[in-house]
């Protein structure tokens, strides 16, 4: 029974840590423009709304993966409705297309660029929401670091623009 519990707790810390961060990353691009998310500080440094973009793809990749159903991205034709390349790296995710290529990607205005990061993040936290203890090994898929690491550099985006950079206080 304990270590039942244990599961129980573990399962509900990847609940939560998911949701806030999901949570976070829209609170942090709720009161920026579309100039502000398309905005990079330099060649190297790709825009929030990039990294917006980027977390809902993995967002919506490794949902496919757990559950497998069919990704939003592929099944409502987003690729093609925004004007992107067939091509987008690995699993069409963005992750290690380049910083040339990610310059070029034009994403769309803030309120359907959220409203796709609203459906993936709000999919993956309802697939969460419904595990089960014995489902626990099905979340080997989701890495809250990397998500994490993109949260961190969306506030640092925000420092540059001379906003409020955190979402923790």
């Amino acid at each position: 029974m304990e270590q039942e519990a244990m599961i129980n707790t573990l399962l509900e810390r990847y609940r939560s840590a998911f949701r806030d961060a999901h949570s976070r990353v829209l609170a942090l691009v709720e009161d920026l423009t579309d100039e502000q998310l398309s905005w990079r500080p330099g060649s190297h440094a790709p825009s929030i709304g990039f990294h917006v973009w980027h977390l809902a793809r993995w967002a919506d990749h490794d949902l496919s993966a757990i559950t497998g159903r069919p990704q939003l991205w592929r099944s409502q034709g987003l690729a093609a409705a925004w004007g992107f390349p067939a091509a987008l790296g690995e699993d069409d995710t963005g992750t290690e297309i380049g910083d040339d290529a990610s310059e070029l990607l034009v994403l769309p205005g803030k309120a359907v660029l959220t409203g796709y990061a609203r459906s993936a993040f709000g999919a993956v936290d309802q697939m969460l929401d419904g595990l089960k203890t014995e489902d626990l090994l099905q979340l080997s898929q989701l890495d809250l670091a990397h998500e994490n690491r993109h949260l961190g550099m969306i506030e640092a985006l925000r420092g540059f623009l001379d906003l409020r950079g955190t979402a923790t206080r």
